[in-house]
């Protein structure tokens, strides 16, 4: 499953890519809206993640390109919610 990770905290994103792919997943993290937007558009993502931290606007510009390219949207608060999430995401289609 090919994920792609908002944020604003470089120190977060470190942290959680390398715990991604560990657990199976391609991940690719970034912290603007403008690198969000250009990697749903050249990429095939299965999910966007978006951190806690993104504001409300940058929020709905994010949620708004994903919808265009059909990418599934997680809003994750706290990086200890993440990979579950992922989980029963990845789980739930397996099971389509």
């Amino acid at each position: 499953m090919k994920v792609l990770i908002v944020g604003r905290q470089a120190v977060v994103m470190e942290k959680i890519l390398p715990l991604l792919k560990n657990a199976g997943f391609e991940a690719i993290g970034v912290l603007t809206d403008d690198e969000a937007v250009q990697n749903l558009r050249s990429g095939s993502f299965d999910v966007i993640a978006v951190g806690g931290g993104v504001e409300p606007e940058s929020r709905e510009k994010i949620r708004t390109e994903a919808r265009e390219t059909t990418t599934e949207i997680l809003e994750i608060f706290g990086p200890d919610t993440l990979l579950p999430r992922l989980f029963q995401l990845r789980e739930s289609k397996k099971a389509v």
